[in-house]
């Protein structure tokens, strides 16, 4: 989350800046967070090897108000799409990622990033651990929606 929100200000919007220009008045914003563990701070009591491992900084809300800021305070110019270890609330799972083992299959339960995708008009939760391909297929759906809400641009 945090990637996504720096990418997203300054200074890498500024003029000059190497996203000049990504941002756009004229067109939607869509993100897409694409991950297989949740997007939390861990702490040595936590941690599988006794490190920190340190995630985004912040809570889903901030997220969210962070997010509408760079479109002017426009919820309904984002898109959200989130293909992560969903939970049983989306009726799809994924087998749990036992990374602490070296597993490689499977997935956390994404739950700060499940919420913040819930608190968007036009979220869209799709499981990591499967095909993408159908998956995109039902977010473009979304997307769409959000386009013709939009309206036309120049």
């Amino acid at each position: 989350i945090e990637a996504a929100l720096t990418a997203l200000r300054p200074p890498l919007t500024d003029a000059g800046g190497c996203n000049e220009g990504f941002l756009r008045e004229d067109a939607l914003l869509v993100v897409v967070f694409i991950t297989d563990e949740e997007d939390d701070h861990e702490t040595p009591e936590t941690s599988c090897n006794g490190n920190v491992e340190p995630g985004s900084p912040g809570e889903p809300a901030t997220w969210f108000q962070d997010l509408i800021a760079v479109k002017g305070g426009d919820e309904s110019k984002i898109v959200v799409v989130s293909l992560v270890g969903p939970d049983a609330a989306t009726g799809q799972m994924c087998p749990a990622l036992d990374k602490c083992n070296g597993g490689v299959v499977g997935a956390e339960v994404a739950t700060r990033i499940l919420e913040l995708t819930r608190m968007f008009t036009y979220g869209f939760i799709g499981p990591v651990c499967e095909d993408f391909g159908p998956t995109f297929q039902e977010s473009i759906a979304v997307i769409k929606t959000a386009c013709d809400e939009f309206g036309n641009v120049g």
